[in-house]
């Protein structure tokens, strides 16, 4: 340096203490094979060990003196570590644990595995998997009958992240309005997350929300646009996939204040276990949300799924009938009030055996149907089984069906 820079030196500054050497390690040979499986002649392993710099003194257990640039070397692992490095890794033989006794715990409850399902089904029909914010803004969980005073956050994020979320529908609009901003008209989302009714325990559940813009959407089976209907089909679908037996739900008036009054329904089991709410959202809410045009839409409950019973172990036997079914259609004057489904319940119970399937096809008020009345018409269909039908034995089930459907004040259109 002084050759080529000049200067002058300073004096040797010298701070600390030199380092003691590392301590020996007492090393047994057998712990190569033990914790590597590696079967090394011991005089294999002491060349290994000397290459690298290591003194070794022999004897029932061995002192290996370390070298000082090898401070890392502590212990008798170590030294194997180098050993197996050497020798090789790649030579190292994969052996799988021994199996644990007893049972295993499941990795997922069964109310995350119903989820599950329910996510794949409803991305089987074409939405889009969302995962949005649990915290929405104080306006829009009002709009959706929340936004208590116990959900309301003390430090926010943002005033429009400001409380818990009543409904996972906030941010499924929200995120659709910006899709549609931006040129993605026909937004189709969905979400599973928890909802929020007050700050206890039981006031969190979880829910599975969708919503779908009713845009034209073009497709090769034709141009068709979503309605309530669609979500409907949505929210049975994935409520088949999660085991409840779409068959014995009834559809009612949902409660929710942000559902078209007309346009919108509730599925349930029983008069006090509600699954799903489905149809189209209020032109008010959407309104005061900044969202354009209609949006059809649907919330699931998964926890209040009856449990599946456990699967036989067997499948049973396919039954299918060689004979062709008979179909029957009624027109009923009903009161205006009066529930579709209630009359297809009370039609189908006529003949639980014959009947197998019972679909509203007409819904009429007008000319020729008395004030505060309306038209439903039912296709039902009779699946005989041992025997083709006799017309006696059809009037008779059709008489029973007329007396069934009496019981809920409906008159055969004449």
């Amino acid at each position: 340096v002084l050759e080529f820079c000049g200067g002058e030196p300073s004096d040797v500054v010298v701070a600390g203490q030199v380092p003691a050497d590392p301590a020996p390690i007492a090393f047994r040979v057998s712990e190569v094979k033990r914790l590597t499986g590696f079967d090394l002649p011991e005089d294999d392993i002491a060349k290994i060990l000397t290459d690298l710099g290591f003194g070794i003194r022999r004897g029932d257990v061995w002192t290996v003196s370390v070298p000082s640039h090898r401070r890392d070397c502590t212990m008798s692992a170590d030294l194997v570590e180098e050993v197996a490095r050497i020798h090789g890794l790649h030579k190292m033989e994969a052996t799988p644990l021994p199996p644990v006794g007893g049972r295993k715990a499941p990795l997922a409850t069964p109310l995350q595995n119903r989820i599950r399902l329910g996510r794949r089904a409803l991305a089987m029909r074409g939405l889009s998997e969302a995962v949005t914010w649990s915290f929405v803004a104080q306006a829009h969980a009002e709009l959706f009958d929340g936004g208590g005073a116990d959900l309301q956050l003390d430090n926010p994020i943002s005033p429009e992240l400001a409380t818990m979320r009543p409904s996972a529908l906030i941010h499924l609009l929200l995120s659709g309005q910006k899709a549609a901003d931006k040129g993605t008209p026909g937004a189709a989302l969905f979400e599973a997350g928890p909802t929020y009714q007050n700050a206890t325990p039981e006031g969190q559940k979880p829910a599975i929300a969708g919503m779908r813009r009713c845009e034209m959407q073009r497709h090769w089976q034709g141009n068709t646009t979503p309605d309530a209907f669609t979500a409907k089909a949505d929210a049975l679908a994935a409520l088949a996939a999660m085991g409840a037996k779409v068959d014995n739900l009834q559809t009612v008036k949902p409660t929710g204040s942000y559902w078209h009054p007309g346009r919108s329904g509730r599925l349930q089991m029983g008069p006090k276990n509600v699954l799903a709410d489905f149809g189209e959202l209020h032109p008010g809410v959407l309104k005061s949300m900044g969202v354009e045009g209609r949006v059809v839409a649907f919330e699931i409950w998964p926890a209040v799924i009856p449990p599946a019973r456990k699967k036989s172990k067997t499948k049973g036997a396919l039954k299918t009938s060689d004979l062709m079914p008979v179909h029957r259609d009624f027109a009923f004057i009903v009161p205006a009030d009066l529930p579709a489904e209630k009359l297809i319940r009370a039609v189908r119970g006529a003949d639980k055996t014959l009947i197998t399937e019972v679909n509203l096809f007409d819904v009429y008020a007008g000319k020729g149907i008395p004030e505060g009345h309306k038209s439903l018409a039912l296709d039902v269909t009779l699946q005989p089984k041992d025997q083709t039908l006799t017309d006696k034995e059809i009037e008779a089930i059709s008489a029973k069906i007329i007396a069934q459907a009496a019981k809920t004040g409906a008159e055969l259109r004449g």
